[in-house]
């Protein structure tokens, strides 16, 4: 005997079977979803060619996102859609309540081909208020496998039970730990080899936000993570990279004077973490966590030959 699947019902049962009949209805509707797609994807190509003859000839050329971001799974929060950017321009990973998790070797590999092989210039964790995942973290039920996943919210309860506690409206205490969550997010980026090591190679990218979604309003906000944030843990989570660092020691990770982002006497000429508010061309809502300048050519040709005459000073001396 075989199985009985909704389509074996639908066969085997009598025409005028009310089982039948429910299940065609259903099988119908669920085709109509399906085709939606195609439809969808059909509009799409129609418009974007009139528009754009050459454009899906040069997607087929190569990518070269400016952007990684690292969203959530939810249905209503589309990151192309909310900010207007094109195919080609946003590198995204996306999972339930956007969790930076260094033992996710899905996120991990994500994170290393956009930074060291894309190079994006932007790193952003963009949570949303309303969110399923942080909702469910706040409850004690069961909900099953995805449990495990959540666990890393309630280490984020943990870590500011404090904070969490001092609010009393549910839905406010709600809406602070998505923006927790996000900030222990953009920490955790920051912990990782991957980032460490671009830093500490020379350069002032990536940079890295963290960006809130308000479902109510459509707009994103910059939750504006203070470098004070990542100063007080950076002694525990730096990462030597001692070949890089004798190449680029005064750029190393190490040696970015962490920065108040209030600090009036601002001088981007120095190495440090600073708040910016520099618009991007394609987000002109984002600000920017950015760390350190490269020192600039100048200061390197001196810093070398000042070097070269102590050696031969040295030399001369005790000849």
């Amino acid at each position: 005997m075989k199985p009985q699947t909704p389509l074996n019902v639908v066969l085997d049962d009598a025409p005028e079977s009310g089982t039948a009949k429910r299940f065609q209805k259903e099988l119908s509707q669920m085709s109509c979803l399906y085709e939606r797609l195609f439809e969808g994807n059909r509009q799409f190509v129609e418009e974007t060619t009139q528009h754009d003859p050459e454009f899906f000839h040069r997607l087929s050329e190569g990518q070269h996102p400016k952007y990684l971001l690292i969203g959530c799974s939810d249905s209503r929060v589309p990151p192309d859609r909310l900010t207007k950017t094109e195919p080609g321009e946003i590198f995204i990973h996306r999972n339930v309540a956007n969790l930076v998790v260094n033992t996710d070797l899905n996120f991990m590999s994500v994170l290393q081909y956009a930074v060291e092989v894309l190079q994006v210039k932007h790193v952003i964790v963009l949570g949303h208020y309303c969110c399923g995942g942080i909702k469910a973290a706040m409850d004690h039920s069961y909900h099953g496998l995805i449990d495990k996943w959540l666990r890393n919210i309630k280490d984020v309860i943990r870590l500011h039970k404090e904070e969490l506690d001092a609010v009393t409206e549910e839905e406010a205490k709600l809406r602070l730990l998505v923006e927790l969550n996000i900030k222990e997010q953009v920490l955790n980026l920051c912990k990782t080899s991957i980032i460490q090591k671009q830093w500490a190679n020379g350069n002032c990218f990536p940079m890295v936000h963290g960006l809130v979604y308000d479902i109510r309003s459509g707009y994103l906000k910059d939750l504006k993570i203070s470098s004070k944030e990542w100063a007080s843990i950076e002694s525990i989570y730096h990462i030597d990279f001692p070949h890089l660092n004798s190449l680029h020691g005064s750029h190393s990770l190490r040696s970015i004077a962490m920065h108040d982002s209030d600090s009036d006497d601002e001088s981007e000429e120095k190495e440090k973490v600073i708040i910016t508010t520099k618009s991007e061309a394609k987000s002109p809502s984002v600000k920017s966590v950015k760390f350190a300048n490269p020192p600039s050519i100048m200061s390197r040709m001196v810093s070398i030959v000042l070097t070269v005459v102590i050696l031969l000073f040295s030399v001369v001396l005790f000849a």
